[in-house]
Protein backbone atom coordinates (compact mmCIF):
# COMPACT_ATOMS: atom_id res chain seq x y z
CA UNK A 1 0.00 0.00 0.00
CA UNK A 2 2.32 2.42 0.83
CA UNK A 3 4.47 1.52 -2.61
CA UNK A 4 1.47 2.95 -4.13
CA UNK A 5 1.53 6.75 -4.65
CA UNK A 6 -1.86 6.70 -5.89
CA UNK A 7 -2.83 5.91 -3.13
CA UNK A 8 -0.94 7.17 -0.59
CA UNK A 9 -0.61 10.61 0.27
CA UNK A 10 2.47 11.03 2.72
CA UNK A 11 2.67 14.16 5.50
CA UNK A 12 5.34 15.65 7.61
CA UNK A 13 4.66 15.97 11.05
CA UNK A 14 6.78 18.06 13.17
CA UNK A 15 6.58 17.69 17.04
CA UNK A 16 3.82 17.19 18.74
CA UNK A 17 2.80 20.20 20.97
CA UNK A 18 3.87 19.54 24.68
CA UNK A 19 0.26 19.70 26.30
CA UNK A 20 -1.27 17.94 23.69
CA UNK A 21 1.16 14.80 24.54
CA UNK A 22 0.00 15.15 28.38
CA UNK A 23 -3.61 15.23 27.87
CA UNK A 24 -3.22 12.16 25.17
CA UNK A 25 -1.09 10.52 27.77
CA UNK A 26 -3.75 11.24 30.58
CA UNK A 27 -6.40 9.93 28.58
CA UNK A 28 -4.51 7.01 27.97
CA UNK A 29 -4.76 6.30 31.64
CA UNK A 30 -0.99 7.30 32.46
CA UNK A 31 -0.02 9.51 35.37
CA UNK A 32 2.22 11.79 33.63
CA UNK A 33 2.88 13.88 36.81
CA UNK A 34 5.40 11.13 37.99
CA UNK A 35 7.34 11.55 33.97
CA UNK A 36 10.16 13.28 33.91
CA UNK A 37 10.46 16.27 31.35
CA UNK A 38 13.06 14.86 29.53
CA UNK A 39 10.38 11.84 28.38
CA UNK A 40 7.90 14.15 28.14
CA UNK A 41 10.09 16.21 25.36
CA UNK A 42 11.26 12.89 24.21
CA UNK A 43 7.73 11.89 23.15
CA UNK A 44 7.24 15.10 21.16
CA UNK A 45 8.58 13.66 18.66
CA UNK A 46 5.70 11.58 16.22
CA UNK A 47 7.91 8.50 16.10
CA UNK A 48 8.87 8.39 19.62
CA UNK A 49 5.48 8.55 20.86
CA UNK A 50 4.13 5.97 18.66
CA UNK A 51 7.10 3.02 20.19
CA UNK A 52 6.23 4.31 23.94
CA UNK A 53 2.44 3.63 23.05
CA UNK A 54 3.46 -0.13 21.92
CA UNK A 55 5.32 -0.57 25.52
CA UNK A 56 3.56 -2.16 28.34
CA UNK A 57 2.05 -0.10 31.28
CA UNK A 58 4.96 -1.34 33.33
CA UNK A 59 7.29 0.52 30.88
CA UNK A 60 5.25 3.38 30.35
CA UNK A 61 6.25 3.90 33.96
CA UNK A 62 9.84 4.09 33.61
CA UNK A 63 11.88 7.24 32.46
CA UNK A 64 13.36 7.49 29.15
CA UNK A 65 16.01 9.86 28.21
CA UNK A 66 16.70 8.36 24.24
CA UNK A 67 14.99 7.19 21.52
CA UNK A 68 17.92 4.32 22.01
CA UNK A 69 16.34 3.83 25.10
CA UNK A 70 12.83 3.50 24.38
CA UNK A 71 13.89 0.63 21.86
CA UNK A 72 15.78 -0.94 24.03
CA UNK A 73 12.69 -1.46 26.14
CA UNK A 74 10.55 -1.98 22.77
CA UNK A 75 12.60 -4.45 21.66
CA UNK A 76 12.65 -6.49 24.65
CA UNK A 77 9.02 -6.92 25.00
CA UNK A 78 8.31 -7.39 21.57
CA UNK A 79 10.38 -10.21 21.02
CA UNK A 80 8.70 -12.08 24.15
CA UNK A 81 5.07 -11.33 22.86
CA UNK A 82 6.39 -12.77 19.23
CA UNK A 83 7.88 -15.53 20.99
CA UNK A 84 4.88 -16.49 22.74
CA UNK A 85 3.02 -16.40 19.98
CA UNK A 86 5.07 -18.47 17.49
CA UNK A 87 6.94 -20.31 19.92
CA UNK A 88 9.85 -19.94 18.67
CA UNK A 89 11.66 -17.10 17.07
CA UNK A 90 15.08 -16.48 15.81
CA UNK A 91 15.28 -12.84 16.12
CA UNK A 92 18.65 -12.70 16.24
CA UNK A 93 19.28 -14.38 12.89
CA UNK A 94 16.71 -12.96 11.03
CA UNK A 95 17.96 -8.82 11.93
CA UNK A 96 21.36 -9.46 11.74
CA UNK A 97 20.76 -10.59 7.98
CA UNK A 98 18.56 -7.78 7.19
CA UNK A 99 21.20 -5.15 9.01
CA UNK A 100 23.94 -7.17 7.25
CA UNK A 101 22.35 -6.93 3.97
CA UNK A 102 21.53 -3.17 4.26
CA UNK A 103 24.66 -2.11 5.71
CA UNK A 104 26.75 -3.74 2.89
CA UNK A 105 24.22 -2.22 0.11
CA UNK A 106 23.66 1.11 2.11
CA UNK A 107 19.68 1.10 1.43
CA UNK A 108 16.84 0.35 3.93
CA UNK A 109 15.17 -1.85 2.11
CA UNK A 110 16.48 -6.15 1.01
CA UNK A 111 15.01 -8.09 -0.84
CA UNK A 112 12.73 -10.76 0.76
CA UNK A 113 14.71 -13.60 -0.69
CA UNK A 114 18.04 -12.31 1.61
CA UNK A 115 15.57 -14.09 4.95
CA UNK A 116 14.90 -17.55 2.57
CA UNK A 117 16.44 -19.51 5.28
CA UNK A 118 14.58 -19.05 7.80
CA UNK A 119 11.05 -20.23 8.84
CA UNK A 120 7.85 -17.78 7.39
CA UNK A 121 6.00 -18.36 10.20
CA UNK A 122 8.81 -16.22 11.99
CA UNK A 123 9.37 -13.50 9.69
CA UNK A 124 6.01 -13.62 8.91
CA UNK A 125 5.01 -12.69 12.94
CA UNK A 126 7.36 -10.34 12.85
CA UNK A 127 5.71 -8.43 9.54
CA UNK A 128 2.22 -9.17 11.78
CA UNK A 129 3.89 -7.19 14.77
CA UNK A 130 4.92 -4.16 12.19
CA UNK A 131 8.61 -4.98 12.98
CA UNK A 132 8.95 -5.50 9.14
CA UNK A 133 6.90 -3.99 6.18
CA UNK A 134 7.28 -5.42 2.57
CA UNK A 135 7.73 -2.57 -0.02
CA UNK A 136 6.51 -4.98 -2.84
CA UNK A 137 9.09 -7.95 -2.85
CA UNK A 138 11.32 -5.91 -0.69
CA UNK A 139 11.58 -5.70 3.37
CA UNK A 140 12.68 -3.81 5.76
CA UNK A 141 12.63 -2.29 9.29
CA UNK A 142 9.66 -0.09 10.10
CA UNK A 143 11.46 3.20 10.74
CA UNK A 144 15.23 3.70 9.41
CA UNK A 145 16.15 4.97 12.42
CA UNK A 146 15.45 1.00 14.12
CA UNK A 147 17.85 -0.12 11.35
CA UNK A 148 20.25 2.08 12.40
CA UNK A 149 19.34 1.23 16.64
CA UNK A 150 20.26 -2.27 15.50
CA UNK A 151 23.34 -1.62 13.71
CA UNK A 152 24.62 0.17 16.46
CA UNK A 153 23.53 -2.10 18.77
CA UNK A 154 25.65 -5.07 17.05
CA UNK A 155 28.30 -3.01 15.87
CA UNK A 156 29.11 -1.82 19.58
CA UNK A 157 29.03 -5.49 21.18
CA UNK A 158 30.44 -6.88 18.44
CA UNK A 159 33.91 -4.66 19.75
CA UNK A 160 34.15 -2.56 16.40
CA UNK A 161 36.01 0.20 15.62
CA UNK A 162 34.00 3.69 14.48
CA UNK A 163 37.03 5.30 12.99
CA UNK A 164 38.01 2.02 11.22
CA UNK A 165 34.49 1.51 9.94
CA UNK A 166 34.14 4.86 8.04
CA UNK A 167 37.22 5.32 6.97
CA UNK A 168 37.13 2.12 5.22
CA UNK A 169 33.76 2.94 4.02
CA UNK A 170 33.34 5.13 1.32
CA UNK A 171 31.61 8.04 3.79
CA UNK A 172 28.49 8.09 2.04
CA UNK A 173 25.70 10.42 3.21
CA UNK A 174 24.37 6.78 4.46
CA UNK A 175 26.97 6.34 7.32
CA UNK A 176 25.37 9.68 8.62
CA UNK A 177 22.82 8.28 10.92
CA UNK A 178 24.76 5.05 11.69
CA UNK A 179 27.62 7.51 12.72
CA UNK A 180 24.92 9.26 14.98
CA UNK A 181 23.41 6.61 16.27
CA UNK A 182 26.67 4.37 17.58
CA UNK A 183 27.69 7.48 19.24
CA UNK A 184 24.89 8.14 21.20
CA UNK A 185 24.76 4.42 22.05
CA UNK A 186 28.89 4.48 22.57
CA UNK A 187 27.69 7.10 25.00
CA UNK A 188 25.34 5.78 26.88
CA UNK A 189 26.55 2.18 27.73
CA UNK A 190 30.27 2.86 27.33
CA UNK A 191 31.51 6.77 28.04
CA UNK A 192 34.97 6.52 27.73
CA UNK A 193 34.92 4.71 24.56
CA UNK A 194 32.83 7.19 23.37
CA UNK A 195 35.21 10.34 24.18
CA UNK A 196 38.18 8.37 22.68
CA UNK A 197 36.22 7.65 19.64
CA UNK A 198 34.41 11.06 19.51
CA UNK A 199 38.40 12.31 19.83
CA UNK A 200 39.75 10.15 17.41
CA UNK A 201 36.83 10.89 14.70
CA UNK A 202 37.81 14.86 15.04
CA UNK A 203 41.14 14.91 14.81
CA UNK A 204 41.49 12.47 12.12
CA UNK A 205 42.28 13.34 8.63
CA UNK A 206 41.05 9.86 6.92
CA UNK A 207 37.35 11.00 8.21
CA UNK A 208 35.03 13.27 5.72
CA UNK A 209 34.17 17.04 6.83
CA UNK A 210 30.47 16.02 7.23
CA UNK A 211 30.81 13.33 9.61
CA UNK A 212 32.67 15.39 11.92
CA UNK A 213 29.72 17.32 11.69
CA UNK A 214 27.48 14.95 13.00
CA UNK A 215 29.79 13.94 15.81
CA UNK A 216 29.81 17.36 16.71
CA UNK A 217 25.98 17.50 16.97
CA UNK A 218 25.92 14.05 19.27
CA UNK A 219 28.35 16.48 21.54
CA UNK A 220 25.86 19.75 21.01
CA UNK A 221 23.03 17.04 21.96
CA UNK A 222 25.10 14.89 25.01
CA UNK A 223 24.52 15.59 28.68
CA UNK A 224 27.83 16.70 28.82
CA UNK A 225 30.26 16.09 32.20
CA UNK A 226 33.71 17.39 33.75
CA UNK A 227 35.50 14.64 32.14
CA UNK A 228 33.57 15.31 29.02
CA UNK A 229 34.83 18.53 28.43
CA UNK A 230 38.42 17.47 29.77
CA UNK A 231 38.50 15.47 27.00
CA UNK A 232 38.27 17.65 24.35
CA UNK A 233 40.30 20.40 25.84
CA UNK A 234 43.21 19.57 24.06
CA UNK A 235 41.59 20.15 20.54
CA UNK A 236 39.04 22.68 21.62
CA UNK A 237 41.67 25.35 22.29
CA UNK A 238 44.22 24.07 19.82
CA UNK A 239 44.11 26.37 16.80
CA UNK A 240 42.72 23.81 14.40
CA UNK A 241 39.95 23.57 12.07
CA UNK A 242 38.04 21.52 14.86
CA UNK A 243 38.18 24.57 17.53
CA UNK A 244 35.71 26.81 15.31
CA UNK A 245 33.41 23.40 15.82
CA UNK A 246 33.39 22.76 19.48
CA UNK A 247 34.27 26.26 21.07
CA UNK A 248 30.25 27.62 20.58
CA UNK A 249 29.57 24.10 22.86
CA UNK A 250 30.94 25.74 26.00
CA UNK A 251 27.58 28.90 25.08
CA UNK A 252 25.55 26.08 25.74
CA UNK A 253 24.17 26.11 29.00
CA UNK A 254 25.12 21.97 29.67
CA UNK A 255 28.58 22.55 28.50
CA UNK A 256 29.02 26.04 30.42
CA UNK A 257 27.85 23.87 33.52
CA UNK A 258 30.23 20.85 32.65
CA UNK A 259 33.11 23.16 32.36
CA UNK A 260 32.53 24.76 35.29
CA UNK A 261 32.03 21.56 37.47
CA UNK A 262 35.79 20.52 36.13
CA UNK A 263 36.77 24.02 37.32
CA UNK A 264 37.83 25.06 33.80
CA UNK A 265 36.19 28.72 32.97
CA UNK A 266 39.10 30.53 35.93
CA UNK A 267 41.70 28.85 34.64
CA UNK A 268 40.94 29.46 30.75
CA UNK A 269 40.25 33.20 31.23
CA UNK A 270 43.48 33.75 33.58
CA UNK A 271 45.63 32.19 30.41
CA UNK A 272 46.53 34.41 27.77
CA UNK A 273 46.33 31.79 25.18
CA UNK A 274 42.89 31.15 25.75
CA UNK A 275 41.36 34.27 27.84
CA UNK A 276 39.88 36.05 24.41
CA UNK A 277 38.15 33.04 22.98
CA UNK A 278 36.85 31.37 26.16
CA UNK A 279 35.85 35.18 27.18
CA UNK A 280 33.75 34.78 23.71
CA UNK A 281 31.54 32.16 24.58
CA UNK A 282 30.44 33.89 27.86
CA UNK A 283 29.13 36.28 25.75
CA UNK A 284 26.30 33.31 24.70
CA UNK A 285 26.02 31.60 28.11
CA UNK A 286 25.00 34.52 29.66
CA UNK A 287 22.03 34.32 28.08
CA UNK A 288 21.02 31.31 30.34
CA UNK A 289 23.76 31.52 32.99
CA UNK A 290 23.93 35.28 33.77
CA UNK A 291 24.88 35.59 37.13
CA UNK A 292 27.72 33.24 37.03
CA UNK A 293 29.12 34.79 34.10
CA UNK A 294 29.11 37.71 36.01
CA UNK A 295 31.00 36.61 38.99
CA UNK A 296 33.81 34.74 36.17
CA UNK A 297 34.19 38.26 34.39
Amino acid sequence: LLSDASRVTSLTIGELDLEAVRNTLQAAGIDVTTMTDTTLQLLRVPLHFAVFSRLSPEAQRIPYRTLSELYDRYTNELRQQVERHVGHLDWAGITATLVDHMNEQETLLAPEAVLDSFPRLEVGALVSASVLVHDGTRIGFFHETYFDYLFARAFVTGGHDLHDFLADSGQYLFRRAQTRQVLEYLAATDRDAFRLTVLRLLTSDRIRAHLRDVVVGVLRQLDAGPDDVRSLESVMFDGGSIEARLLPLLSSPGWFDAADQAGRWEAWLGDAATSDKAGNQLIGAARSRPQRVAELV
